[in-house]
């Protein structure tokens, strides 16, 4: 068997692929031209919602509220990987609307918050799959490397919520 350190990172690749995969699964999907307007007006109508909340400081500070528990849920046995995997797809999704409704605003998918929030991503689904795998084998681990890894993921969800705050 795989150590502990080594089993991470075997199943970070795997999370990379997996996400990567279900973000363009997200993106090929067939969308309407309805579906792809309702879809980038909501986005929009919270983007600008968010906006109207305050200081640059305040919206990263908002925006940290709003990505730090769904990032904690990535981060469960179990829960975490389907989570992770619907939210790149639906990136993949809001990628394909905009490109569909002729959006003038550029959308880069792998812009340098987006690369930071997919290796986030990455990191808590490969410690939610690194969890289920030690409970199931039933076999003893330390909680402060995971605590570890949960810090380490929530200052970058942090310097995400900073660099899109001061893009908005």
């Amino acid at each position: 068997m795989l150590s502990g350190w080594r089993l991470r990172a075997v199943l970070a690749v795997v999370a990379v692929a997996m996400l990567t995969l279900s973000s363009y699964l997200g993106y090929v999907q067939e969308l309407s031209a309805e579906d792809a307007q309702e879809l980038v007006r909501a986005i929009e109508e919270a983007e600008k919602e968010l906006i109207s909340s305050g200081s640059a400081p305040e919206v990263a500070l908002r925006l940290f509220t709003l990505e730090a528990p769904v990032l904690l849920t990535c981060n469960l046995p179990g829960v975490g990987p389907a989570l992770a995997v619907y939210l790149t797809y639906e990136a993949g999704r809001y990628a394909k609307a905009l490109e569909v409704v002729g959006s003038t605003e550029a959308y880069e998918p792998l812009g340098l918050s987006d690369a930071i929030r997919l290796t986030v991503l990455s990191v808590a689904f490969a410690e939610s799959m690194y969890l289920t795998a030690v409970l199931l084998r039933r076999e003893r681990w330390e909680a402060l490397e995971t605590a570890a890894l949960v810090v380490l993921e929530l200052s970058l969800i942090a310097l995400v919520s900073a660099i899109e705050a001061t893009s908005l």
